[in-house]
């Protein structure tokens, strides 16, 4: 089996130290737990958040990312960081956090824990986040 992962970053490479969803695009790759493929980088379309009252955890922008990443066939959020938003988030994809820096470090790390990844994914809408 593998999963299709959408990775948020600023230069491609590097994951952003922001929430998910600020992130310039998406890096989508498919993963299993011997292989990975690069498949498309995804510019994030998304509009920023109203006044700083309302930045974090606004719907309309859970939406708007929903919105971008579904059409690539994407299952797995991750990231450095995840905002308030992860709960709505978690209903439709699985948001993993990972400690590493960049994508080239996070894939190793996702395939060593693949199995924990895939059984949390298969949980349908009762799944949590994971970190990794």
């Amino acid at each position: 089996m593998s999963l299709i992962f959408a990775f948020s970053t600023t230069n491609e490479k590097k994951l952003i130290n922001k929430h998910f969803g600020d992130a310039d695009s998406f890096q989508i790759y498919e993963i299993s737990k011997t292989d990975s493929k690069f498949l498309k980088t995804v510019n994030n379309t998304s509009e920023e958040e109203g006044d700083e009252n309302q930045r974090h955890g606004n719907p309309q922008k859970a939406k708007s990312i929903t919105e971008i990443v579904k059409n690539y066939g994407v299952q797995v959020l991750c990231g450095k960081r995840f905002g308030q938003n992860i709960v709505r988030m978690v209903n439709r994809f699985l948001p993993v956090l990972v400690s590493v820096d960049t994508i080239e470090e996070a894939i190793p790390l996702i395939q060593k824990n693949f199995q924990k990844i895939e059984e949390e994914w298969k949980k349908g809408e009762s799944r949590k986040h994971l970190r990794i």
